[in-house]
């Protein structure tokens, strides 16, 4: 019952990272928005990256899922859900970078203030369903 316990406080401080990193994220966003200063390089690399890591995602909740299955786990079927999450971050990454390669530079700060509203829901959804007691 302790060990619950602890894993709980570490999953809300985990949670509480992940709310500071997209203050962060927002707060640079809005930056580039309001200064105009968008111009970001994109290359190949940018998606190779990204592109792999859809692919990767898709693998592990996929995988997860049937083994979650399998076990009656709900922990291996969270760990599933956060991997198609981030399938869905990633694709909105995929599609800032797709907009700003053909000139339109504001889209890269968009897709980060999206991802950014992504993970909050995510992360709040989380924060409000661990019990500390």
């Amino acid at each position: 019952m302790v060990m619950g316990k602890w894993k709980n406080l570490s999953a809300l401080i985990e949670t509480g990272l992940l709310l500071i990193t997209c203050i962060w994220i927002i707060y640079e966003a809005i930056h580039r928005l309001i200064t105009g200063n968008l111009n970001i390089e994109v290359t190949i690399w940018s998606y190779l990256v990204i592109i792999g890591s859809i692919i990767i995602d898709f693998w592990r909740s996929r995988s997860l899922s049937k083994v979650a299955k399998k076990y009656n786990s709900q922990a291996l079927e969270a760990d599933a859900l956060h991997f198609s999450t981030d399938i869905w971050s990633s694709l909105v990454v995929l599609l800032g970078l797709l907009c700003s390669n053909f000139g339109y530079l504001y889209a890269d700060s968009i897709a980060a203030l999206g991802v950014a509203m992504i993970v909050i829901t995510v992360s709040s959804d989380l924060a409000l369903s661990l019990s500390m007691f």
